[in-house]
């Protein structure tokens, strides 16, 4: 994104519906989007298939992902 990166677009996000939930992709290293202040969003890194998406979401929910 040209003018604003993910964690300060999450942290804007969040800080209009706190309750919201973001996971960031990235294939850069997860120090890039890590914050040391408040870690609002789940950081999955690329690449990654359909089962860590799976996960991703469900830990971003607080649920236990479907096993299958």
């Amino acid at each position: 994104m040209p003018r604003l990166g993910g964690p300060q677009l999450a942290t804007a996000i969040r800080r209009a519906r706190p309750k919201i939930k973001v996971i960031l992709t990235s294939g850069y290293s997860s120090s890039i989007v890590d914050s040391p202040s408040e870690r609002a969003w789940l950081f999955l890194p690329k690449p990654f298939g359909p089962r860590a998406l799976l996960e991703a979401v469900a830990a971003s929910l607080g649920e236990k992902p479907v096993s299958g």
